[in-house]
């Protein structure tokens, strides 16, 4: 599908990474139906939505309140912001402060109950609800190790630990698809009807400073709001909002923004980047690690092959093996064989 994809429209087949299946057949779908590469009917979508947001809100970042006309009812919005290092460290307090309070305990509960049903060959749907939240699916293996009684006390500390860190990953998981809902689809949806100025940023990043930053700034907006005052513009309550809402104004102003051409790492198997987005991850200590063991797996490869081909008496390669690496025949008439900060010692008998 990829490569039909590449032939209809280069430009979107480039922003997928090749296991992504479902949006690449979505996007050949839209190709097929509509005879058009989908990616000219984003970027016309694009420029319309920013030919509305224009429409909407007028004199955009003047600092003027422009009264939103499609909401059904007044609405004032408030997101309570932290930086993303502090609010890791609360999400992880978080998980740990709800282990304290008798997550694992609550996790047992529920395999028992899953057990009392299988016992009654009663099926329990495991997909949906309560079995698919954050917490019990991923204490699972610890909670079905500790009833069965077979694990050391050792091996089920460390499935524990390593069930709990699950516990936090998702939790950050999730509150990073938060935060997405919140600047994609929550803020552009504000934008059409002309009421992004509704939504405030309060930034909650330093708690000893709660009612400074936070309180204080919410009650006078919400005053404001309620008797129908002027309200400050939301980019005026605070550092981080007025950061936010500049950030927010270049993308709209910026309508191929998500349509350029996009890189895919295939080394670290990453799916496609736009340009700034590789040139960081190029720079970063991941990529770097995968390229020195791709690049020695590959130098041990071609070595490998090469000593293949010695056994099976061809020459060359062995002549080829020796010129590329140093050895030498130690007194147990062993060939050693040393690579460039990658050590491997071939046991060859010399007859």
């Amino acid at each position: 599908m990829l490569e039909k994809l590449r032939e209809l429209d280069p430009v979107m087949a480039e922003r997928w990474h090749p296991n992504e299946s479902r949006k690449i057949r979505r996007s050949l779908q839209i190709c097929l139906q509509t005879g058009r590469p989908v990616s000219e009917i984003y970027k016309e979508q694009k420029m319309q939505l920013r030919k509305t947001l224009e429409a909407n809100t007028g004199q955009a970042g003047t600092g003027d309140i422009v009264e939103p006309s499609h909401l059904r009812f007044p609405t004032l919005l408030f997101w309570v912001y932290s930086d993303k290092s502090v609010l890791r460290q609360r999400l992880d307090n978080r998980v740990n402060g709800m282990i304290d309070q008798g997550l694992l305990s609550e996790a047992q509960q529920m395999f028992n109950y899953l057990q009392e049903k299988e016992a009654k060959n009663i099926h329990v749907d495991r997909t949906r609800g309560v079995w698919v939240s954050i917490g019990f699916k991923e204490l699972d293996p610890y909670i079905t190790a500790l009833s069965s009684g077979q694990t050391s006390p050792e091996n089920l500390q460390k499935l524990k630990m390593e069930c709990v860190e699950s516990v936090k990953t998702a939790t950050k998981q999730y509150s990073n698809s938060q935060l997405k809902w919140i600047r994609g689809k929550l803020w552009n949806l504000l934008d059409l009807v002309g009421a992004s100025d509704h939504l405030y940023v309060l930034d909650s990043t330093d708690v000893g400073d709660w009612d400074n930053a936070v309180r204080l700034p919410g009650e006078r907006v919400t005053e404001a709001f309620l008797s129908g005052k002027p309200r400050p513009h939301p980019s005026e309550v605070s550092k981080i909002a007025k950061e936010l809402f500049k950030l927010k104004q270049q993308r709209n102003q910026s309508p191929s923004e998500d349509l350029e051409i996009r890189k895919s790492c295939d080394v670290c198997n990453l799916p496609g980047m736009t340009e700034e987005q590789w040139h960081i991850h190029i720079k970063g200590k991941r990529h770097k690690n995968a390229v020195k063991g791709a690049e020695k797996r590959a130098q041990r490869e071609r070595y490998l092959a090469r000593q293949r081909e010695c056994a099976e008496g061809e020459g060359l390669g062995a002549q080829n093996a020796r010129a590329e690496m140093p050895n030498r025949l130690n007194p147990s008439g062993q060939v050693e064989i040393r690579i460039t900060e990658h050590e491997l010692t071939i046991h060859t008998e010399v007859s």
